[in-house]
């Protein structure tokens, strides 16, 4: 079969290591259930950063030795998400790059170089409003975009539901120290009511916009200090206070939370949602699997940069034993509303009352769960995409008949030159030594009397 190098956006980092997170694995692992082999690509191995950079490799790597694994694995297809890959990957390869939307197109790497190079990409969005976006962004061609939605590769393992409602999700803050600066230096004042407003309708408003709409009520300060801010963090404003809203409304009702420790940074703040973090390390599809199987409700709460889109985890959740509870999200009724009418939530306000009728109507809840797993049955597997790639790409990626494999790529280092070690000391002759022992006795003396 095929040779696929796969160049996940990141992983998740704990402990000093760094983990495949749910979609990706499963992603790989049907790549190689289908005959495939695989070779991953780690970006924090790699890279200074991760996300919105030029894909610049940390200082100590060998990129020599980079450039020859990837060109001996000699890929047949190479699949980055974000455009986070190798930042020269045409020296390697000769075979399609595919460029995936794992998050908004603000946040892939290397934009410029792929402006520049955009003729020798093929892109994927995950939904018809990314394809748009993406298109706009890179002057594409409608044959160079195509529409190729999400897949899963979970399974509805029939087990005892012990946990209520669970939520798998990261918890999101404003990283912009200079947009946080920005809302705590103009507390109160009316214009920054019309800038969060103006965010909360479009996360993906541009500065320049804003300042436009409102420039004329901000002093001077406020428009310096606005205009220091990033752009792209916008999305991330009201994250963190959704997040909490719906989490909040649940969490005396047999809640229990899944993700990374930063949720203990609200403790002191809410302390009932900090009590319903489970601290075990989730992040693989075996995790997720088996959460979503064991719990009667499986909450989706949506991050402002999905409302044109759909998490990963909606799929995930619907092809299990879970039910499925989700925020508002046309998405969901436009791909699945002919097979299921998913419960959805307008607010977080609304998500508590919703939450008691699903969990005292055992019947609701079963015919939700029949539908979503049928839906994703008929659509939404992994082959289900694959059969779409081979059409465009004219690759080979489903063969029943054998196991293909997986590894991940490991990065080599740059030898370190040893250090000069000191030429051996010249053994003192007899007068030398004398003369060593007087001036280290006459030094003891000065240094008590303060002279040297």
């Amino acid at each position: 079969m095929s040779k696929i190098l796969f160049c996940i956006s990141n992983a998740l980092a704990s402990n000093n290591s760094y983990y495949i997170t749910c979609f990706y694995d499963q992603f790989i692992t049907a790549l190689a259930e289908n005959g495939n082999d695989v070779l991953v690509y780690v970006p924090n191995l790699f890279h200074t950063r991760t996300f919105a950079g030029e894909n610049t490799l940390k200082d100590d790597i060998d990129e020599d030795k980079l450039r020859k694994d990837i060109a001996n694995f000699d890929p047949d297809l190479v699949i980055s998400f974000n455009g986070s890959n190798y930042r020269k990957i045409f020296d390697c390869v000769s075979c399609p790059v595919l460029l995936y939307d794992a998050d908004n197109y603000s946040l892939w790497n290397q934009k410029d170089f792929i402006k520049r190079n955009k003729e020798k990409y093929t892109f994927f969005s995950f939904s018809e409003y990314g394809r748009a976006e993406i298109k706009q962004a890179f002057s594409l061609k409608d044959e160079q975009i195509f529409y190729v939605p999400a897949a899963t590769n979970l399974k509805n393992v029939k087990t005892d539901q012990t946990t209520n409602i669970s939520f798998i999700g990261s918890f999101f803050q404003i990283n912009d120290w200079v947009l946080r600066d920005f809302i705590e230096n103009n507390g109160g004042k009316a214009a920054l009511f019309s800038v969060l407003n103006e965010i909360r309708r479009n996360p993906f408003v541009s500065s320049q916009t804003i300042l436009e709409k409102y420039g004329s009520t901000f002093d001077d300060d406020m428009k310096e200090q606005f205009r220091k801010a990033d752009e792209k963090n916008f999305t991330c404003v009201f994250s963190g206070q959704n997040r909490i809203a719906a989490l909040y409304e649940l969490c005396d009702m047999g809640l229990e939370l899944y993700s990374n420790k930063d949720w203990n940074t609200i403790t002191p703040y809410f302390p009932d949602i900090a009590a319903c973090l489970n601290s075990c390390l989730v992040y693989s599809a075996e995790h997720n699997q088996e959460i979503y199987n064991r719990s009667k409700l499986c909450l989706n709460v949506v991050h402002p940069q999905s409302v044109n889109s759909m998490p990963w985890r909606v799929m995930d959740i619907m092809a299990t034993n879970g039910c499925l509870m989700s925020e508002r999200l046309p998405m969901i009724d436009k791909l699945f509303g002919k097979h299921v009418k998913i419960p959805m939530f307008e607010t977080t306000h609304d998500v508590r009352a919703l939450a008691q009728k699903l969990l005292t109507d055992d019947k609701w809840r079963a015919d939700v769960v029949a539908g979503s797993n049928q839906a994703i049955e008929d659509g939404y597997r992994f082959e289900h995409r694959f059969k779409q790639m081979e059409q465009i790409f004219g690759v080979s990626l489903i063969d029943k008949t054998k196991r293909g494999s997986f590894s991940v790529l490991s990065p080599s280092f740059k030898a370190i030159a040893p250090a000069s070690v000191p030429a051996p000391a010249k053994k003192l002759s007899l007068k030398n030594k004398i003369r060593y022992k007087i001036w280290k006795h006459l030094n003891k003396k000065l240094k008590k009397k303060n002279i040297v």
